[in-house]
């Protein structure tokens, strides 16, 4: 059977984070640009999953992070039974060696994976390289009072100072959100990941799956001073799409609506990840909400010497 027949029942039949659902895959890359690398057992089952975006240009073939999507594996089923820690290792190790050995024959891979997959060891013994990377993450948003407490000063007045200046709302505008990041990146220079179209027809699906919500902050004469575009799976909300309207200059309007994000979560029953940035002007930002800091992995590997060098010169690998 096509692997991506059996990875669409598998995210039919489990809880796969968002960044891996079928559907988001075929959203962001286009459904003949992805394929799920699938680890099975000795009956067939499969017991682990990761996705692969592949880039094609000038007739070469990369694979590289999907747009817009932080993290694309890796996945293992869950198991019903304790096992011993070598046992767990050993399974884990059979089960990645399985994966790193399916990677498709391209010039160059770079695959990052979520904070929870912690051992790339079968990775590494297969040429891979690794770099440390980190989100802020909060786990526990049952009481909202304790959360805020472990706000940096700064940011937790920046809330109270919000609260009697600047109203929230959501609103079914993907398009306006999408105008206020690309705008906001274009003064540094970057464009939005996806195309307006592809971003809106991502933003249907997600709509669809009842999975992502747009909030915006705006003064009390109308105008608009920050966005934010979160979206969720059954156990998480993530910070996907930030945007602060430059020419207002209101800091607080950005921190007020994660505040209202991280309220809404909490509702849910989620917990809360930034997607944080390793950027030194963005990190602090995020970090002043008080979350745990988690390491997540991002390995690359090159067909050989030629295409490492170039990819390094290019700054397109780790």
């Amino acid at each position: 059977m096509d692997d991506k027949i059996i990875y669409n029942a598998l995210c039919k039949k489990f809880d796969l984070p968002i960044f891996m659902q079928d559907w988001w895959m075929d959203q962001v890359c286009g459904a003949e640009n992805w394929l799920p690398i699938l680890a099975v057992d000795g009956a067939g089952e499969v017991e682990a999953a990761q996705v692969c975006f592949i880039y094609r240009k000038f007739g070469l073939k990369v694979i590289i992070p999907a747009p817009l999507t932080p993290f694309s594996g890796i996945w293992f089923r869950p198991v019903h039974q304790t096992f011993k820690n070598h046992a767990e290792n050993q399974r884990i190790l059979d089960l990645t060696a399985q994966m790193a050995s399916k990677m498709p024959p391209v010039i160059f891979i770079i695959q990052q994976f979520h904070f929870s997959f912690d051992n790339w060891l079968t990775f590494k013994w297969s040429g891979f390289r690794q770099t440390t990377r980190y989100t802020y993450f909060l786990n526990d948003l049952s009481d909202l009072k304790k959360v805020q407490s472990n706000f940096k000063g700064r940011t937790r007045t920046a809330v109270k100072k919000a609260e009697t200046s600047i109203s929230v709302h959501s609103d079914e505008n993907p398009e306006l959100i999408f105008e206020m990041v690309s705008s906001e990146l274009a003064t540094k220079g970057v464009r939005f990941p996806l195309g307006k179209n592809t971003f809106l027809s991502l933003d249907q699906a997600l709509k669809a799956h009842q999975s992502r919500k747009i909030y915006f902050a705006e003064d009390y004469n109308g105008k608009k001073l920050a966005a934010v575009y979160v979206v969720w799976d059954k156990s998480t909300t993530y910070l996907l799409l930030t945007a602060v309207n430059r020419e207002v200059q209101n800091s607080n309007a950005l921190s007020y609506l994660i505040w209202k994000s991280l309220e809404e979560a909490s509702e849910r029953g989620h917990s809360f990840d930034f997607e944080g940035s390793s950027l030194q002007h963005i990190e602090p930002f995020f970090r002043s909400f008080g979350g745990e800091r988690r390491a997540y992995f991002r390995i690359s590997k090159a067909k050989n010497r030629f295409w490492d060098v170039l990819f390094f010169l290019t700054g397109k690998g780790l």
